[in-house]
Order: C-alpha cells, then structure tokens, then sequence
C-alpha cells in the first residue's frame, strides 16, 4: 500500500482531536520530518496553519448571530481549528479576531461556516497529500480527519 492510499484511508476514518494529539504526544512525533521528495515541509506547514487561520477568521465573522447554542458551536471549532494551527506552529500567530461584525441570521451562519469547512478540508487534504516527510503527512493527515468530522457535524446541525 502506498502512503498515498493510506493518507487517503486515514482521511476517512474518524480520529478525533483529543485522539490525534494524544497519538502524537504519545509517539513524539516532530513534524519538522524526514527528508523527502515531496513540497518543501516549511511551505506545506506555513500554507497548513494559513488554512486554519482563514477558516478561524470565516467562523469567528460568522459568531455574531445572536443564538447562544450555534455561538458555543461555533467556538468549539475555533477551539480544534486553534489546536490544529498550533500543533503545526506552535509559534502561530492566530485570533478568531475579525473586522466583519455584521449580524446575519444563524442559517446564513451555519451556511458560511459549512462552507469555509469544506474549503479548508480540501484545502488541508491536498496538502497531506503533498507531504513527502512521513511526520508531516500523519499530522496533516490527522488534521484532515478532524476536518472531516467538523464538516460531518456541520452538515448535521440546524440553526
């Protein structure tokens, strides 16, 4: 099996962020990685942490709707998507801060929000896929299965 199919395979199973970062505590793993053939590891991390950080700023300008349970919702993500920019450059710069504070209707939210998350999950999956560093493509490929789950609860949730 390459490790293209298994990237593609583990994009698919259903790690959580609690399990992927105890996995990578446990096993101290360092994504700084082997050498490889692949994109250079430094561009894939920062083009991985600027992912996260377009989908933290997309949910944060969406958190002014007025419904308390989306807005707990809503930052529960910023939380994970906060952890995974953070497990990738521990020295990231991020806030969920944004220049948008337009009130909009908790659909028109939820809406946006599904819609950044499915960009940043395909956004993220390419990059796994690019990784040639074996430690960098777990912890990318990690990230894109909490990506998958984030986006599978969104398309679950009404406003």
């Amino acid at each position: 099996m390459s490790r293209r199919s298994v990237v593609q395979t583990s994009l698919l199973l259903p790690v959580g962020l609690i399990g992927g970062s105890a996995l990578l505590a446990g096993c101290g793993i360092s994504i700084g990685g082997d050498a490889g053939t692949g994109e250079d590891p430094d561009k894939l991390i920062k083009d991985a942490v600027g992912n996260e950080l377009a989908l933290i700023q997309a949910i944060g300008a969406a958190n002014y709707t007025g419904n308390t349970e989306l807005s707990k919702r809503f930052q529960h993500l910023i939380d994970i998507h906060t952890a995974h920019a953070k497990a990738l450059d521990p020295n990231a710069a991020l806030s969920a801060a944004t220049s948008t504070t337009v009130k909009m209707s908790p659909t028109t939210a939820l809406s946006r929000v599904r819609a950044a998350q499915r960009t940043a999950m395909t956004n993220q999956k390419s990059l796994a896929l690019q990784a040639a560093a074996g430690d960098l493509a777990f912890t990318l490929s990690i990230i894109c299965a909490s990506e998958a789950q984030c986006s599978a609860q969104l398309a679950g949730m009404s406003a």
